[in-house]
């Protein structure tokens, strides 16, 4: 009887341990889903500010074109 109490018991720790375990890996996979989503913004913020870039690059080329015409 004292073994299967203690088994039981072992059991219990073990369950709740697992327990523990998902919920810091539910929380860790929130977190790297806002990372991504976060580095897929800065992403994006880098493209549009290089097409900027391109756009005022053709704008003054285009200036300087009817400068010299």
């Amino acid at each position: 009887m004292t073994t299967f109490i203690k088994a039981e018991e072992q059991n219990y720790s073990l369950f709740n341990y697992v327990n523990m375990l998902n919920t810091e890996y539910d929380q860790l996979e929130e977190s790297n889903k806002e990372i991504k989503e976060q580095i897929a913004k800065i992403d994006e913020r880098g493209k549009l500010t290089m097409q900027e870039k391109i756009d005022l690059e053709k704008s003054l080329k285009d200036e300087c074109q009817m400068l010299n015409d």
